[in-house]
């Protein structure tokens, strides 16, 4: 018979806010899919979530959530619970080939809106173009943006990866989804 782990007061608290991060992704998503970006239920939307958000990246440099195989991995584990409580936003990531997404520190409203453009445009219509690499055309246009561009360290895929090669970063010193192949 399996142990279950004990977790600190402050581990239940991160999940927790993450758990609420989803939740609110998932409200996010659907008022982009009803509303213009600009709309204030979706900017409403997208500041609830960095709000929630911004504890969590005050203690870590990133998040990451796992899309994959029809589950939920927050943090790199499996929550079969939290699958099935956030099907739908699971279906919905999966839909658009996403397969782990990382917010960084300091990721701004203007990343979230752009990131979920992209993802509503995917699930209504599939492109050839995955996700990230449609984030990574966007993040290489000029821009009048002063965040330096770079690539992500090749220790651990860090978001929108919408196939196995291809990861991004959704930051202050990476545009959002600014691809890099390895």
């Amino acid at each position: 018979m399996a142990r279950r782990v004990r977790k600190s007061r402050a581990e239940n608290i991160r999940w927790n806010q993450m758990i609420e991060a989803l939740r609110l992704m998932n409200f996010g998503l659907n008022n982009i899919r009803l509303y213009p970006p600009t709309h204030s239920e979706v900017v409403g939307a997208l500041k609830r979530l960095s709000e929630t958000l911004g504890p969590i990246l005050e203690e870590q440099d990133d998040v990451g959530f796992g899309f994959m195989d029809e589950l939920l991995y927050i943090e790199g584990s499996m929550s079969i619970e939290e699958t099935v409580a956030n099907q739908m936003l699971v279906d919905r990531f999966s839909r658009c080939r996403v397969k782990y997404l990382t917010l960084m520190k300091g990721v701004s409203l203007e990343d979230l809106s752009v990131l979920f453009q992209i993802l509503n445009a995917e699930s209504l219509k599939p492109t050839g173009v995955t996700p990230a690499e449609q984030l990574g055309l966007r993040a290489s246009r000029p821009s009048t943006s002063s965040r330096p561009r770079s690539t992500t360290s090749p220790a651990r895929p860090r978001a929108a990866s919408a196939r196995p090669s291809t990861t991004g970063t959704c930051g202050p010193s990476t545009p959002c989804g600014w691809p890099r192949t390895g």
